[in-house]
């Protein structure tokens, strides 16, 4: 890809690639995911002045937090990273939400949300960052499973051109309030753009017991995402697990979604599938 076009081939590109190849090994050679990893890094580096005592509580504390999520989650990401997330659902837990952003050198921004989960929260977290001309390239979301909460991970990528002085504090002003229910964003609409692309949908509603699956490829636009999750959100489907990806201008989306503790009724997926349809086209 380089070889052929350099600007096809830019730092975030290649750091998903060395992760993705990372994993693949790992799995591959039956590495499996050690929880006692993540705890003992966070115990050493976070926690070296307790007591016994509270040494057994913060174990405690940060055990039930992984086990509260998928065992896809240890596979996502570094010990830091679960320290981190640990950090964000501790500050949760005291204020109905917490939120954290850091700018890399390859011109990206990762924000990660740590919220009570509901449906249209994605929705809404999505809204505000389209109403600033975000290009979101990747989404991932992790929800647990008895705590009722969710971590929502998000990248962009062209941060640069678009940031400036007290941004950063207007964004979290404006996600908290969509993640305690209180949005303050209007989002206007996009056109779709000339592709030579047809959009693509498919919906797998056999191959999960507990979920149904929407698949999603479209020519990428400002404000794509939103338009698709609000459709899940108006017809009160929660998604569960997101996986979004933009390529060279092509977004491949995948939702998981439920209705209440559910699978959708047949009704339901067919008005979805139509509103979902007009909105790619």
């Amino acid at each position: 890809m380089s070889a052929v076009n350099p600007d096809f081939f830019p730092d975030w590109k290649k750091t998903l690639l060395a992760s993705l190849y990372e994993r693949t090994l790992r799995f591959m050679r039956g590495i499996k995911e050690d929880t006692n990893r993540y705890i003992d890094t966070y115990l050493t580096d976070e926690k070296k002045d307790l007591t016994p005592a509270q040494m057994a509580g913060a174990r405690q504390a940060i055990t039930e937090f992984i086990g509260s999520l998928p065992e896809r989650y240890l596979a996502s990401g570094t010990p830091q990273m679960v320290i981190k997330e640990f950090s964000l659902f501790l500050d949760f837990k005291q204020s109905g939400c917490a939120f954290s952003m850091e700018k890399h050198k390859d011109d990206t921004l990762s924000i990660t949300i740590a919220a009570n989960d509901r449906p249209g929260l994605l929705s809404g977290i999505v809204g505000v960052l389209s109403s600033r001309m975000f290009n979101i390239v990747s989404l991932r979301t992790f929800s647990s499973c008895d705590i009722g909460f969710i971590i929502d991970r998000i990248e962009i990528a062209n941060v640069s051109a678009l940031w400036w002085d007290g941004l950063e504090q207007l964004l979290k002003e404006e996600i908290t309030a969509v993640a305690m229910g209180n949005p303050t964003t209007c989002i206007r609409q996009y056109p779709n753009k000339k592709s030579i692309f047809k959009p693509m949908l498919e919906v797998d509603n056999e191959s999960k017991a507990q979920y149904t699956i929407f698949e999603i490829m479209a020519a990428d636009r400002v404000g794509l995402l939103y338009d698709i999750t609000r459709i899940f959100a108006y017809n009160s489907l929660n998604i569960l697990l997101a996986r979004v990806t933009t390529e060279s201008g092509l977004a491949h989306d995948v939702f998981y979604v439920l209705n209440g503790s559910y699978k959708p009724q047949f009704d339901t997926i067919m008005t979805v599938m139509a509103g979902l349809w007009q909105t790619l086209n």
